[in-house]
């Protein structure tokens, strides 16, 4: 399978989120902030200097974003792309997530050094139909993710660099903490770090931990009552982003957005069918240069998805990942089926495929009239394993290869007869 990351457009500065609305995908800038989407490529507005886009969401068939430093919820008018309200503007001036839950809007604030914590919610998204949901003190919220009747604000309870991992959940005014989402009951001990990204995939929710002080990101699930172990880790120190695309998650990680200068970083793009451990697929590394912004070097990545394709923003270069599909493995031939004394029989063929996953082995025992399953087995496999034929009088075996495309045409064996025990000739001893 061939994976390319085509160029699609590009910023000044960095992008820090994404989302598609409306058959486009939406980007958002940091610093002298831009709003673009695609297809095509096109600049949407220049939005307050020193503001930064820091994700978008969907409510009531409209698009909304939230903004860090100057702590506003903006409006955008569908029938021109360009045209966005604020409806909301907040003494808390660092937003940084938003949700929807039901018929609730959700924004999520920080003070200026992450001290103060502030969640608004609206039935209706308009200018002053805001109210508050909860306001708490001593650490930073930097995600909200809508999952089994709750929001989940989660994040960090302490300073960056101290702090430890962190979430509240809860709707309208009641909220709590979840006690399986805080530092002492995930890994059994008070561990420095965020909760940085979360996403729901197939029922459940993942949370990507990270600003760890061994610099790594690792993933977790979570499915209301109890979090799962680790089912990845890289050393990168946070997870940016996640997103859920084609049937499968995708997450990518990196470096802190604040770095020391412009030498070069990297980003490490992951997928999995399934989350689960040993289910994790690299995809692609990015390297990117940090550009300087408002006296610091700045750096960050996010993903997407629209139709079914993964978009991928890293710095100031935004991309779609193009996957050429696999053709149908060529069907594999000279099947032949073996009997192996007492009572067993296998099947041997010729592979002549190069891109197969693995075959499928079924069996008959009557003379092909109905098959059964017996195995699937890998790659480059030229045998099956051994199956009991105590109970037949022949067998006869089919094969075929498979892949993400689909099935091979099948090669099949002729009968073979099994012989009963009494006619198994027997060693002669002397």
């Amino acid at each position: 399978m061939s994976i390319e990351f085509t160029p699609i457009g590009s910023d000044d500065a960095f992008f820090w989120t994404t989302l598609a609305f409306g058959g486009k995908i939406y980007f958002g800038g940091y610093g002298y902030p831009r709003g673009y989407n695609y297809p095509p490529w096109y600049h949407i507005k220049d939005f307050g200097a020193g503001e930064s886009l820091t994700r978008f969401d969907i409510f009531e068939t409209r698009l909304y974003c939230i903004t860090e430093n100057k702590g506003y919820i903006y409006r955008m008018n569908t029938a021109n792309p360009t045209d966005w309200e604020v409806v909301h503007d907040d003494a808390y001036t660092w937003g940084l997530g938003m949700a929807v839950l039901g018929s609730y809007i959700y924004g999520c604030f920080n003070t200026t050094g992450e001290v103060d914590n502030k969640i608004v919610y609206s039935d209706t998204g308009d200018l002053g139909d805001w109210d508050e949901a909860e306001n708490w003190y001593g650490g930073s919220i930097c995600v909200l993710v809508a999952y089994n009747g709750k929001v989940y604000a989660i994040g960090r309870k302490g300073t960056f660099g101290t702090g430890i991992y962190w979430a509240r959940r809860g709707s309208e005014t009641t909220w709590a903490d979840v006690g399986a989402l805080c530092s002492s009951e995930v890994e059994g001990e008070k561990v420095v770090g965020d909760w940085r990204a979360g996403v729901v995939f197939n029922g459940k929710l993942y949370l990507g931990m990270g600003d760890r002080s061994d610099g790594k990101s690792k993933i977790y699930r979570f499915d209301g009552t109890s979090l799962s172990g680790e089912l990845f880790s890289i050393t990168a120190f946070k997870p940016h982003y996640a997103c859920v695309c084609n049937g499968q998650m995708y997450w990518i990680f990196g470096v802190h957005m604040n770095q020391p200068s412009s030498a070069t970083v990297y980003y490490y793009l992951y997928r999995t069918p399934t989350g689960d451990v040993g289910s994790w697929e690299h995809l692609h590394t990015f390297s990117v240069n940090p550009i300087s912004s408002h006296g610091k070097y700045r750096t960050k990545g996010c993903v997407g998805c629209l139709d079914n394709k993964l978009y991928v923003a890293v710095q100031n270069l935004a991309y779609r990942m193009d996957e050429e599909e696999p053709e149908l493995p060529v069907a594999p031939s000279n099947c032949v089926a073996h009997f192996k004394a007492p009572d067993k029989a296998y099947c041997t063929w010729q592979d002549n495929s190069d891109n197969e996953t693995g075959f499928r082995v079924e069996y008959s025992y009557d003379s092909g009239e109905n098959w059964y399953f017996f195995e699937n087995v890998g790659a480059n496999v030229e045998q099956s394993s051994d199956l009991d034929v105590s109970s037949y009088d022949k067998i006869r075996f089919r094969i075929r290869a498979y892949n993400a495309q689909g099935y091979s045409a099948w090669a099949t064996s002729f009968d073979i007869e099994i012989p009963k025990v009494s006619e198994i000739r027997q060693p002669i001893f002397i």
